[in-house]
């Protein structure tokens, strides 16, 4: 990294503390592929569905008046960041919410909005 030359007007000492409270590229890296998987509206949709109750595809699907193919496509993603757990019961896929984060996450944005 290239040294850069403070303007008067800034404070060093606010600079480094801002700069060893820096999350790492990875964090940033991570938490923005968390983002732009919960931007899809579908997949919100999803995640507050299950986030009081385990249910299969075909319940999700019936909930929100979509087609299990494009819910398990959704689920995918959902899965691949690990925010939805999977659980197989015979053919049926069983998903809920990994954590309590993603459920405080979205009531988080229920509040700004």
């Amino acid at each position: 990294m290239t040294s850069v030359r403070l303007p008067t007007s800034a404070n060093a000492m606010k600079v480094k503390k801002a700069k060893q409270t820096m999350m790492e590229e990875t964090e940033a890296l991570k938490i923005s592929e968390i983002l732009k998987v919960l931007a899809d509206p579908t997949r919100i949709k999803i995640l507050g569905t299950i986030s009081n109750d385990e249910l299969c595809v075909c319940e999700i699907a019936l909930a929100l008046e979509l087609s299990q193919s494009l819910i398990s496509h959704q689920l995918r993603a959902l899965r691949h960041l690990g925010l939805v757990n999977l659980r197989k019961n015979g053919r049926n896929m069983y998903y809920s919410l990994n954590n309590t984060g993603v459920s405080k996450i979205l009531e988080e944005c229920k509040k700004m909005i």
